[in-house]
């Protein structure tokens, strides 16, 4: 890997590779709107033929949903060429062997979706006591003091009873791109929150398990060579810590662009990046 990123176009580079996994906000969208040049972009990949997947962590809305959405902005990406966390519910559960198995979901009704197309029995946080597993799926519609009181407290009733339990986070992002210039909390930011509390009354715990799926951990990039059968893909993302991690992780060439989270992130920290956070190219555009 370079040390120092190579400054270039994607069309300079695009023939060394057989797939783009691209990542959604920041990359194609704002969060509301598309980004500029993004359409043309697409539209010239759909010409060329070119395999392609976005790679997204929102596991709030269905990849169906999602992909109305990029049309309405000019995106033309069909749902089978989008790969969301929340699609990875279901690996994750049956590696546990809780498909029937109550579970609490925070989020939305795609969520609640997802988690029944995994196998799992979506509940309400009323429930807590009777669930085996919690799904936060979204930052919200929920009461964040309210509802991390209640986890809480239901995980460590949970060690003290020594009982299993998994709380699982389709969506590693602790920030996302809300519009211009605007940002939100991630789902991430609500479980982290939530992991640092029990770490701090209970330490590790062998009975509770935090669980990330999407980027930057490697499932999702297994999903998407599978999907795609590439050997050697391009993953394309703005921001370091899951687009630009995951892909090193996992083996597979990063390009940074500097259209969301990291517009301003990479100037300022350039120098202070690990290996495993240096993507090997900067796009100027797509």
């Amino acid at each position: 890997m370079n040390l120092k990123p190579i400054e270039t176009n994607l069309e300079d580079i695009i023939y060394k590779y057989d797939a783009l996994f691209l990542d959604s906000f920041g990359v194609l969208v704002d969060g509301h709107n598309a980004i500029r040049g993004a359409p043309e972009f697409i539209q010239r990949l759909n010409d060329q033929k070119r395999t392609y997947l976005v790679l997204t962590n929102d596991a709030s809305v269905s990849e169906e949903s999602r992909s109305k959405m990029f049309f309405n902005e000019g995106l033309k990406i069909p749902p089978d060429r989008i790969i969301s966390s929340g699609h990875l519910i279901k690996t994750f559960v049956n590696q546990q062997g809780i498909v029937n198995e109550p579970s609490v979901v925070l989020g939305s009704k795609d969520t609640i979706h997802y988690a029944e197309e995994a196998g799992v029995v979506p509940v309400n946080l009323k429930h807590i006591d009777d669930s085996r597993s919690l799904i936060i799926g979204h930052s919200g519609p929920y009461d964040w003091e309210k509802t991390l009181k209640t986890v809480l407290n239901h995980l460590t009733n949970t060690v003290n009873t020594k009982r299993k339990y998994d709380v699982v986070i389709p969506n590693p992002d602790l920030i996302y791109p809300d519009g211009k210039n605007k940002f939100g909390f991630g789902a991430a930011a609500f479980s982290e929150l939530l992991k640092q509390g029990f770490e701090r009354l209970h330490g590790y715990s062998p009975y509770v398990s935090f669980r990330k799926l999407g980027k930057p951990c490697p499932m999702i990039f297994k999903e998407a060579v599978s999907h795609t059968n590439s050997k050697n893909p391009l993953m394309i993302g703005d921001q370091i810590e899951t687009d630009i991690i995951g892909g090193n992780n996992f083996g597979i060439d990063t390009a940074l662009v500097k259209t969301g989270i990291s517009e301003n992130l990479y100037g300022n920290k350039k120098n202070n990046l690990t290996q495993n956070m240096m993507p090997k190219y900067i796009l100027r555009s797509l």
